[in-house]
């Protein structure tokens, strides 16, 4: 089964005390949390966490998400929740600015919805983040200053004070990408374009019928439906990823044969069928291609391991 990190294990992998409550709780308890980042893992590993996570950076890692990896070399904020694969490494020495971490507990009804706002504002990129101005970065960095201090404090309803700090780093967020917005002129910026491929792409997915076949299985289909030349889109998905179009594709497509096999009772022509292949000789060529072992090889030993 696919690994999903706890918050336990989120303090001991970064050499922090466990908070008694959790420890009394085996991590269910209401948990909230805000941290500087000099003491940060120089890598973080690419898989699920059980918990949330707010992340103000000085810039210089590599990001991994599902739909591929990025290299953001200034100040950033991002937005993580349970339902995101994500990891990084660091190639900067010095990482400056502040993480919060807080688990489902905690979150009110309606917080856990303005969360979500931002995600889906911020979702025509690899993973919830946004690219920081100086000053936008000094201005969340006061509020994240704030936020530890009061925290720290013995203060009586710090819970409630925490989640207006929350409220107001969501609103200045939503208020510096709409500045974006509504600044951008009508040209196409090669960060939009590989936005608008990866959301034809991850919209295909999950293939939740064995006769919901794929449309969109090489580059000039995207490059069609997104009105450019497939060349240029090949370049500009290169140049932003570090991946080739192809090879974005196919380890989607990869992913979800995967995913079917663990999880669906489809038979293996039914999933090559619905990913594109026309033939299961094709499908299963491809899987032993990538992987090193046939589809029903990977099926069985994944169960037997289960």
């Amino acid at each position: 089964m696919e690994f999903l990190e706890t918050i336990v294990q989120y303090y001991k992998s970064t050499g922090r005390s466990v908070p008694e409550e959790l420890l009394r709780s085996d991590g269910r308890s209401q948990h909230f949390n805000v941290l500087k980042r000099q003491n940060s893992l120089r890598s973080l590993p690419f898989h699920r966490r059980d918990y949330y996570k707010i992340c103000l950076s000085t810039g210089g890692a590599v990001f991994r998400a599902d739909a591929g990896e990025v290299t953001i070399d200034q100040p950033v904020i991002c937005f993580t929740d349970p339902d995101i694969k994500m990891g990084f490494d660091t190639y900067r020495e010095a990482q400056g600015g502040y993480l919060s971490i807080f688990n489902e507990q905690y979150l009110t009804s309606d917080l856990k919805r303005e969360f979500k706002k931002v995600q889906t504002m911020l979702s025509d990129r690899l993973f919830p983040f946004l690219l920081l101005s100086g000053d936008e970065y000094h201005t969340l960095f006061g509020y994240f200053q704030l936020m530890e201090r009061e925290y720290c404090s013995t203060l009586p309803y710090k819970k409630e004070l925490m989640l207006s700090f929350l409220r107001l780093i969501f609103n200045t967020v939503i208020r510096f990408q709409k500045a974006r917005t509504l600044s951008d002129d009508k040209s196409e910026r090669p960060d939009r374009l590989v936005s608008g491929f990866l959301q034809l792409l991850n919209g295909q997915f999950p293939v939740d019928a064995p006769d919901t076949l794929l449309r969109l299985r090489n580059p000039g289909d995207f490059a069609a439906l997104l009105h450019v030349h497939v060349n240029h889109l090949n370049h500009t998905v290169r140049k932003l990823t570090g991946k080739s179009t192809s090879h974005i594709i196919r380890e989607r497509i990869l992913e979800e044969a995967m995913d079917l096999l663990k999880n669906s009772d489809w038979n293996i022509s039914a999933i090559g069928n619905s990913l594109g292949f026309e033939y299961v000789q094709h499908f299963s060529q491809f899987f032993r291609k990538h992987t090193g072992e046939s589809p029903g090889r990977y099926r069985s030993a994944f169960f037997v391991h289960v």
